[in-house]
């Protein structure tokens, strides 16, 4: 039962994320993104590994230094007992980094997804991508690290853009202003069910 749990949790987060992406409906998004992750299985395993251990030390050292600094400030004031307060200080702390990384672990998660899409999407078929530089570099340098190879062309990649498709090419400039958001998401989302 634990284990049915956990993964209709990930695929419930994963539909969300989907669904705020592009718009698709509930049973939709959750079939996209099932094919999404398992295209990509090993990028998206190694970067909720990392972020978990990231996580997890969050958890662990925030509550740890905030009760530090509270036990400081305790210990120059005149009380009785100083246990109980730092007690609650790390409680409370403790449960306002769960919060934290609860959204912190959902902004890594639709990073990712953003990213994987738009390489799909624009990566191999000349288009331009539109990932920052910065990000584009360190995926790029982890995945030489790891020895594994980009995503190579196959019957999931969306073709690339022509001059005669009623979808303009796309350019840094029209993203930035929003004009070519709606484009890009009738590309995504009106493609040929061969594509996923």
């Amino acid at each position: 039962m634990w284990c049915i749990e956990k993964c209709m949790k990930f695929l419930n987060k994963n539909a969300y994320i989907q669904t705020a992406i592009f718009g698709y409906s509930f049973c939709t998004a959750a079939r996209k993104a099932f094919f999404l992750i398992l295209r990509n299985l090993k990028r998206i395993t190694a970067v909720a590994m990392v972020a978990g251990v990231v996580l997890f030390m969050g958890k662990l050292i925030v509550p740890v230094a905030v009760a530090f600094v509270a036990y400081n400030v305790l210990q120059s004031l005149d009380l009785h007992g100083i246990f109980l307060p730092l007690v609650i200080t790390f409680v409370i702390s403790f449960m306002t980094m769960e919060m934290f990384n609860e959204v912190f672990d959902m902004c890594i998660a639709t990073v990712l997804q953003c990213y994987v899409a738009d390489e799909e999407m624009f990566g191999d078929g000349g288009g331009v991508m539109y990932v920052p530089g910065n990000l584009k570099s360190t995926i790029s340098t982890t995945n030489a690290a790891a020895d594994w190879p980009l995503p190579h062309k196959t019957c999931c990649t969306p073709p690339p853009l022509s001059a005669h498709d009623p979808v303009p090419a796309p350019n840094r400039a029209g993203l930035r202003n929003g004009r070519m958001q709606g484009a890009r998401r009738e590309l995504y989302t009106h493609a040929p069910s061969r594509y996923w």
